[in-house]
């Protein structure tokens, strides 16, 4: 599977309108620094097609307390993100996006953006093909379309820096 994106200009670059922090701000993520930061420093890698697809309404990025960063999909009303979310989704959300506020503290910067590019390429690939089945070498691909190749890492590589977790077989198998 393929993004289609039409130019590789870096957002940042191509015009006075700041979509990277609209963007932000239309997540509602303005209290949250250290997410706030990170999300920054990876939209603006972005090409301006791939952060355009993400201002998509199905998508809702949400910061949680806890140790996680998980791409949701689909949502529906009886779906429970890491327990009960602290407000329910709007009824278009199809997509939640979770970063856990534990996760961005308490892990290297390298792994927390690491994950959260990953996740970003199961979205994009969500939001492109709803009804395809996405593996994770997809999410790879659609996170290096859009000009995230810098921040993804092998599950080796970020889990060993981290000292946080151990790697199952499934992950370094890359079904996770």
């Amino acid at each position: 599977m393929e993004l289609r994106l039409p130019s590789r200009v870096n957002c940042a670059k191509r015009t006075n309108y700041d979509a990277v922090a609209d963007q932000i701000g239309r997540w509602k993520l303005t209290k949250t620094h250290k997410v706030t930061k990170c999300l920054d420093r990876l939209l603006r890698t972005m090409v301006i097609e791939g952060v355009y697809m993400l201002r998509d309404p199905r998508l809702q990025v949400v910061v949680l307390p806890g140790n996680m960063i998980w791409a949701y999909f689909p949502i529906h009303r009886r779906r429970w993100i890491v327990g009960k979310p602290p407000h329910v989704p709007e009824p278009e959300v199809k997509v939640m996006m979770v970063i856990g506020e534990d996760c961005v503290r308490d892990q290297p910067l390298t792994t927390t953006m690491a994950e959260v590019a990953h996740h970003f390429g199961h979205v994009l690939c969500y939001l492109q093909r709803p009804k395809w089945i996405h593996d994770c070498a997809d999410a790879d691909r659609a996170a290096k379309d859009c000009g995230l190749k810098v921040f993804l890492r092998t599950p080796r590589q970020m889990y060993k820096s981290s000292g946080r977790r151990k790697i199952s077989k499934s992950v370094q198998m890359g079904r996770h």
